[in-house]
């Protein structure tokens, strides 16, 4: 809208007037108030935080102040779409494995207290001979059916629990440094971290945020101890007068050679915005292989996961009812 002419103050009053998500709603409508009294578009942002990161108010500032608004949004709205379609990415990625767990999960729950309490009375009270991991599932499947409301309860107590300790306790910074070291997902973890902070530092720069800045407010979207250690060391280092490149080298293998090298002819050549660009498209194309390659492997070992419960649950109920059938034929 602002590229086609429509004024800042009328295109943030139809947005608010579109949008569906009535809290964005209210935000904007505020910031109306703000630009009516002469405030300015980045200002107005800045009181809504929670709504609005660190980054997306640097580039708005970067924008107003240049005189190049359209532009800066325009990346933002890039850089928005890429984290948005990285997010999808590991979502969906994801949502096929929890499927078949929480299937398992349910499916497990309701033989265990619907279907084998019934069998368990059965065969105790026959006064036959069980196999001890059979007598093992049976009494289990007693005990849930007996305590089902406690169980139940239990559960449900146990699920909220975890939920406010991962979300606002430290469960959550526990979980963030937990995955990363998990030798299936590290190297993916690695590659969204590379991707993100290129991505990231590329757009401030290409909207016009100073290199200190930038760098500044790129360390902050790593989440690798060993990357975050290093932003914070190429801001002190760059504002000392070193290049990326030179605090790069200096690290060893923290950052990947071929991250290095292009960075440095970025530098160079003076299209470090486009390398870093490119680096970012790199590696979101490694994170998509990586998880793709991860369902694959994962979804025949949940397979195989099911077959053996399954198995199982089979062999303990068939066994005594052979016992069964045998004693019978005696008799």
């Amino acid at each position: 809208m602002i590229r086609s002419g429509t004024p800042i103050l009328e295109a943030v009053d139809i947005l608010s007037q579109e949008t569906q998500n009535k809290t964005l709603a209210s935000i904007l409508v505020e910031i109306k108030n703000d630009l009516q009294k002469g405030k300015s578009l980045g200002e107005s942002f800045k009181k809504f935080p929670r709504a609005f990161d660190k980054i997306f108010l640097t580039i708005i500032t970067a924008g107003e102040e240049s005189g190049t608004l359209d532009r800066s949004l325009e990346y933002l709205g890039k850089q928005i779409l890429a984290d948005y379609a990285l997010v999808q990415k590991v979502r969906g990625a994801l949502l096929y494995p929890l499927i078949i767990v929480v299937a398992m999960t349910v499916m497990g729950f309701v033989m265990l207290v619907g279907v084998l309490p019934r069998i368990a009375k059965v065969f105790l009270s026959s006064g036959l001979p069980i196999p001890g991991i059979t007598k093992a599932l049976f009494e289990t499947s007693l005990f849930f059916e007996r305590n089902i409301i406690f169980i139940l309860l239990a559960f449900a107590g146990l699920i909220i629990s975890m939920f406010l300790f991962f979300t606002r306790g430290s469960g959550g910074l526990y979980i963030k440094k937990l995955l990363p070291r998990l030798p299936v997902v590290k190297t993916t973890f690695s590659d969204l971290d590379i991707a993100r902070f290129t991505r990231v530092l590329g757009t401030l720069l290409q909207s016009g945020v100073p290199i200190i800045e930038a760098l500044k407010i790129g360390a902050n979207s790593l989440t690798l101890p060993k990357y975050t250690k290093l932003g914070a060391r190429l801001e002190i280092e760059i504002s000392k007068g070193a290049s990326i490149k030179d605090v790069l080298h200096k690290q060893g293998a923290e950052f990947p050679k071929m991250v290095t090298g292009m960075i440095a002819i970025g530098e160079e050549t003076g299209t470090l915005q486009k390398v870093l660009f490119d680096i970012a498209d790199f590696y979101d194309a490694e994170v998509e292989a990586s998880l793709k390659n991860f369902t694959t492997v994962l979804e025949p070992v949940l397979m195989v996961g099911v077959g053996i419960v399954v198995a199982l649950m089979a062999l303990s109920i068939i066994t005594p009812i052979y016992s069964l059938m045998g004693s019978l034929q005696i008799k």
